[in-house]
């Protein structure tokens, strides 16, 4: 607490104390008493109420202090209405009850918030569990009927299953802990399967693929990661140069970690823009300008790094506007993972 700060609050007090000195001094004077005996009286009424602030003034200054380090060693500091100090004096006591009951009612709102996200959570991965068995039969419909008109809705039904996944991951993205399940998986296998999945929307495409993987098994949730492969493959797709694109996966292996790299020569990502491309909603100029295929949305990568910052990953991404850009996924190594 500024002594200035303390003067500034007792200021009326203040004023109240020179206006009673005066009123006293015209007082002594006017019943007789010397110029001298009111000086003495005053000087002690002025010696004692400097004392009184100057103690006032160190115990607020204590009590401020201790307060506000609490506060910052607290993990929780909306818990500081529960662990303020306590004081002898009155309004400090009504302070901190005015404090616990607004915390209580804070954290009873906080509690109905997080109980109706729950709900619509729940409600969210029903949804997505439902409309799945629609989206199979479609499936199974289009397998036994092969055609022309058929494999264009192979195409879209693959847009509508990465939408619903992307929905369902995003839903689940803030509990990654509670759905996850680390081992070690052949990191070919992986793509591979993520690129069987989107056969026909990368034919209809017309990607090239190259994998130039060495053998190499990594530490991650296999459902995890082919969502994170999925986004980058689609993205791939969205931002291709002409008619034509190519995606080329290869790693490097270090020491004590893997690293997958994810290059595609399609338009690239302006220089300006790669500091936020992992960004909740941020499209960029490819994005504004309508460079790809579809509309951005923004949350692709988003998720992605979402998901490798739980996973225990690191991704990053490097690109030359017009040219290529590679994403690089890095997997540590870890010798308590089960290998598959």
């Amino acid at each position: 607490m500024k002594i200035s700060e303390y003067l500034k609050s007792k200021s009326l007090i203040f004023m109240i104390h020179f206006i009673c000195m005066l009123l006293l001094s015209f007082f002594l004077l006017a019943v007789g008493n010397t110029l001298e005996t009111a000086g003495i009286i005053l000087s002690a009424w002025f010696l004692i109420a400097g004392l009184f602030f100057v103690v006032d003034y160190r115990q607020r200054d204590h009590y401020f202090r201790s307060l506000f380090s609490l506060l910052n060693h607290l993990d929780k500091r909306y818990l500081i209405g529960e662990m303020m100090p306590d004081s002898f004096r009155i309004d400090d006591k009504k302070y901190k009850q005015i404090i616990q009951k607004s915390n209580k009612s804070v954290m009873e709102a906080i509690h109905i918030i997080e109980d109706t996200g729950k709900d619509y959570q729940e409600y969210i991965e029903s949804w997505v569990h439902e409309i799945k068995t629609p989206l199979t039969s479609i499936h199974l419909i289009c397998a036994n009927h092969k055609d022309e008109n058929t494999r264009k809705i192979l195409v879209e039904l693959s847009k509508v299953d990465n939408y619903v996944e992307t929905v369902l991951f995003y839903a689940k993205s803030n509990q990654v802990h509670n759905d996850y399940m680390i081992k070690e998986y052949s990191l070919k296998e992986m793509i591979l399967e993520t690129i069987a999945k989107h056969q026909q929307y990368l034919i209809q495409n017309q990607m090239n693929i190259k994998i130039d993987c060495e053998a190499a098994t990594v530490p991650c949730d296999k459902k995890w990661m082919e969502f994170i492969l999925t986004q980058l493959l689609l993205n791939a797709v969205k931002y291709k140069k002409g008619e034509t694109g190519t995606i080329v996966f290869s790693n490097q292996k270090g020491s004590d970690h893997t690293t997958l790299i994810v290059q595609d020569f399609g338009i690239g990502i302006p220089e300006s823009d790669l500091s936020r491309v992992f960004e909740k909603g941020f499209t960029g100029q490819n994005g504004r300008t309508g460079a790809g295929l579809t509309k951005a949305t923004g949350m692709g990568l988003y998720l992605c790094k979402k998901l490798c910052v739980n996973l225990g990953l690191d991704i990053k991404i490097d690109s030359v506007f017009g040219e290529y850009t590679n994403v690089l996924i890095t997997f540590p190594k870890s010798s308590h993972i089960t290998k598959v």
